[in-house]
């Protein structure tokens, strides 16, 4: 049982309670004595070849960090772009501290400005529209959006109004 706020109340009792020892489905267990299923299987064997096959079948591309030519299974070759994750760990930090891109101008002015506004101003507490104060979570939202740091340019809003007060500025779009 749970009370208004969704905490769970004094006295529940777990679904598991007693079930210990007890397996709940005798098609997944294990039996002593039980042989796998791919016990003595060669390569030979349908069920085995298939597999093999689909192993074997490599198709070769070309690192998108280093160049480099390597070989990967056909079933990866759409979702692959690197030939080890060395290359692709530099690739994402070449990415990301590229004095152009876009996540170190814009993305971390966003993310520093919320952070120097949370040390400022404190925890947002209350909404200023609503005035409700007993939700867990609020927002600082930004009224001009010039991102300015004073704290007349930002409202403290529950999520609820922030959602709203964004489609009204036409920050976001509906999602019905």
């Amino acid at each position: 049982m749970r009370d208004e706020v969704g905490r769970f109340t004094k006295g529940l009792i777990p679904w598991s309670k007693g079930k210990k020892g007890i397996h709940l489905s005798v098609l997944s267990e294990f039996k002593k004595g039980h042989i796998p299923w791919n016990k003595g299987l060669t390569r030979s064997d349908p069920r085995v070849a298939a597999y093999a096959d689909a192993q074997r079948d490599r198709v070769k591309k070309n690192c998108e960090f280093c160049g480099k030519e390597y070989e990967v299974n056909k079933f990866r070759d759409k979702t692959t772009r690197f030939c080890s994750g060395k290359c692709r760990s530099r690739w994402l930090g070449k990415k990301y501290k590229s004095v152009n891109s876009f996540y170190r101008k814009e993305h971390n002015k966003y993310v520093y400005l919320h952070i120097w506004i949370n040390k400022t101003f404190g925890k947002a507490n209350k909404c200023e529209m609503c005035k409700i104060k007993n939700k867990s979570i609020y927002h600082w939202a930004n009224k001009t959006g010039n991102y300015l740091k004073e704290r007349s340019d930002w409202l403290e809003l529950c999520p609820k109004c922030h959602y709203r007060y964004d489609i009204e500025r036409g920050i976001r779009q509906f999602e019905a």
